[in-house]
């Protein structure tokens, strides 16, 4: 019997832990770790493996086929993220033969905190970070990151980051492999499962985060995840939805 499902939310990392469809062609907007409990997963074009790292923005498609499976969602601007984009390079996803010590963590997870161990066991996967991320996107990121719900704007971001529209946006997309307006989708993402584990339902959670509608959300959430939000939170609880600081 598959252990329970999840959401566990913490400081630039979200995990989801349940049972998993097949995802159709999507990017994330954040690197991303995908492990299977049991049979290997394919990614199609690319063959078969227990677990795949995917850096943000590469597109693909994942056959889970319904079988039990972690998602790990590391924010562009962290170590971890900038690690795993250097591991992946050039095709912008590698695969891996298996993380049985990274899947025992995650069986553990659903119970308490264990971010510590978590994240010693992604680092010895991904080895040493590569050079941090620019300063300048690193401090637009962190305005992002405090206004989920309404976002500076571009200019706004620009003139902090005292570049040019264009040239921040450009330099955004070759840095992290994602738009401002991709990393803004995910931010808001995060923010719907935070309001959802307070025991809203998917429309208010939407609303609360900007989104014009639940359908609205519903269309984002699968461009960028490959499956319909009611596939993943049909699983959890209020209470099996996890956020630390």
């Amino acid at each position: 019997m598959p252990p329970p499902a999840y959401l566990w939310m913490s400081p630039g990392l979200v995990i989801f832990r349940g049972i998993l469809p097949d995802l159709v062609e999507h990017a994330y907007a954040s690197a991303t770790l995908v492990l299977a409990d049991e049979a290997k997963l394919e990614i199609p074009g690319h063959g078969h493996a227990r677990v795949w790292m995917i850096a943000a923005g590469t597109r693909h498609s994942v056959r889970f086929a319904q079988r039990p499976g972690s998602v790990i969602l590391m924010d562009i601007d962290t170590p971890l993220a900038r690690s795993l984009l250097q591991a992946v390079q050039p095709e912008g996803l590698r695969s891996l033969p298996d993380a049985k010590g990274l899947l025992k963590i995650l069986n553990g997870m659903h119970g308490g905190s264990r971010g510590t161990a978590l994240h010693t066991a992604i680092e010895s996967i991904l080895g040493d970070p590569r050079a941090p991320l620019d300063p300048r996107l690193a401090q637009v990121c962190a305005g992002m990151r405090a206004h989920p719900q309404a976002w500076p704007g571009v200019a706004a971001l620009a003139e902090c980051a005292g570049l040019s529209e264009p040239r921040l946006q450009h330099l955004f997309k070759a840095e992290t492999g994602v738009t401002l307006g991709q990393f803004k989708t995910a931010l808001q993402m995060r923010h719907a499962a935070q309001v959802m584990a307070s025991g809203s339902t998917l429309t208010v959670a939407a609303h609360a985060a900007g989104f014009a509608d639940s359908a609205h959300f519903s269309r984002r959430f699968k461009k960028m995840f490959g499956v319909m939000p009611s596939m993943i939170f049909r699983q959890l609880q209020p209470w099996q939805i996890h956020a630390w600081n």
